[in-house]
């Protein structure tokens, strides 16, 4: 694989504040979720805790990487290995994020006017949908009635 040498900057993913925290409080929040957390917010799912452990591991040449050559200069360069990791990598899902919305622009979307909608959950209602996944399905209809009634009016 080719590379342009004035293009490729390396991250430092150690100097990043998220990195530090997760690194110096991830194995006390395994220890402690158990008895401080788990009863209000229920038991630490797997994901989070392997999210987490490949979070540290992004970036890192000592967990992989790839030897990219320029083919200008004949220079090469080692890039490491990304984690992909679920939403929670500041780097990996800037590059996830900047894909889709190429993808978007160029394949789906019309080129007319189009608007971004955010619907949440109050937070009272979380840990409902979180014990019962199945009522999820029922408030995305009802989101989308409700978006579907509000394009019509702002017609």
């Amino acid at each position: 694989m080719e590379i342009s040498c004035r293009l490729y900057k390396p991250r430092r993913p150690r100097e990043s504040p998220l990195f530090r925290l997760v690194e110096q409080h991830l194995e006390e929040l395994l220890r402690v979720w158990p008895a401080r957390f788990a009863q209000r917010h229920g038991p630490l799912r797997t994901v989070v805790e392997r999210v987490l452990r490949e979070f540290l591991k992004c970036g890192l040449l000592d967990h992989g990487f790839a030897r990219l050559w320029c083919g200008e200069c004949r220079r090469s360069v080692l890039v490491a290995f990304s984690c992909r990791g679920r939403s929670f990598c500041p780097s990996c899902e800037k590059k996830k994020q900047l894909l889709w919305a190429e993808w978007l622009r160029e394949q789906v979307l019309a080129p007319v006017a189009h608007r971004h909608i955010v619907l949440t959950i109050p937070r009272l209602l979380r840990p409902l949908f979180r014990r019962r996944r199945e009522l999820l399905t029922e408030l995305a209809r009802a989101g989308a009635e409700a978006v579907r009634e509000l394009v019509r009016l702002d017609r």
